[in-house]
């Protein structure tokens, strides 16, 4: 019996001991000099961003949108390269037209959801 737990302490002793072997710290090979390191610049996103959002108020030309096209415009204009595409869905079809593009895998960048009717504090505790 002692036999046995003398084997098993020196094959759990072998068994860290060669685990801690692998942690050792990895030598890094040598690099040629370089004649200056600059640091990368990066590259600004360029790219199309879809939203879409439901009427809002509207403005004296009845656009119910001019506050999105504004803040659009804005958006465009400080970040070159980048275009934003809004897409005017009524707030009923909303929900149908989410659930259908997410199942389809297809869905904008942006929308607004109402999650007022998902969960109440009843149901949450």
């Amino acid at each position: 019996m002692k036999l046995v737990k003398l084997l098993t302490i020196i094959a759990l002793l072998a068994t860290l001991m060669s685990m801690f072997t692998g942690c050792g710290a990895k030598e890094e090979a040598p690099q040629a000099p370089s004649a200056e390191k600059t640091p990368q610049e990066e590259k600004p996103w360029t790219g199309k961003i879809t939203i879409w959002d439901g009427p809002r108020w509207s403005n004296a030309e009845e656009n119910k949108f001019f506050w999105l096209e504004e803040k659009k415009a804005e958006f465009e204009q400080s970040h070159p390269g980048v275009e934003i595409e809004i897409v005017q869905v009524p707030w009923e079809e909303l929900p149908n037209k989410l659930n259908v593009s997410i199942a389809g895998r297809n869905w904008p960048d942006i929308a607004p959801i109402d999650m007022s009717g998902f969960l109440s504090l009843d149901q949450i505790q």
